[in-house]
Parts: C-alpha cells; sequence; structure tokens
C-alpha cells in the first residue's frame, strides 16, 4: 500500500528506488506502468496523465517508460545480450 507518493525524475536521467523488503518498490513500479491500477490519485508520466489512457496508448506509454523489476525472469537458456534484446524485437515487431 502506497500513501502520498510524489516522485520527480528529471528527464534524461536514471532514477533508483531503494528500501527494506515490504516498502512499495515494486509497488509503485507497478502503478507507474498502470500495471497495477491505484485506487485513489493519479499518475503522471513525462507530462502525460496516463491513468486513464486507452489501452493502445498505454501500451506506447509503457514503452516509452522503462522499469526494472527486482525479480527480472531472464531466460536460463539465453545469455545476458539475448535476454535484453528480446524484448527490443517484439517492440519493434509491433510497429
Amino acid at each position: 500500500m502506497l500513501h502520498d507518493v510524489d516522485l520527480n525524475i528529471a528527464q534524461g536521467t536514471i532514477g533508483a528506488v531503494v528500501g527494506p523488503s515490504g516498502a512499495g518498490k515494486s509497488t509503485l513500479a507497478r502503478c507507474v506502468n498502470l500495471l497495477e491500477r491505484p485506487t485513489s490519485g493519479r499518475v503522471w508520466v513525462a507530462g502525460t496523465d496516463v491513468t486513464d489512457l486507452p489501452e493502445r496508448e498505454l501500451r506506447h506509454a509503457r514503452r516509452a517508460n522503462g522499469t526494472v523489476f527486482q525479480s527480472a525472469n531472464l531466460l536460463r537458456r539465453r545469455t545476458a545480450a539475448q535476454n535484453v534484446a528480446m524484448p527490443l524485437r517484439s517492440t519493434a515487431s509491433r510497429r
């Protein structure tokens, strides 16, 4: 559960959310990408309120916002480079 979150990361920079287990890091990341919808408040990313975007526009917004989750779920039979390249190929094929 998150309360009163206001996070600003300057464009062109990389931010990190750190804290102890159970602090809400994964919940925050899931809310930023609307993989989990907040029960109140709004989610703004890069100046756009993404809270109520239609599914197609939301997919585009998710692609523009890079998130690395704690459990990356890498495929064991692929190299690190192949794991990184896989979603990039998938995204390119949808265009």
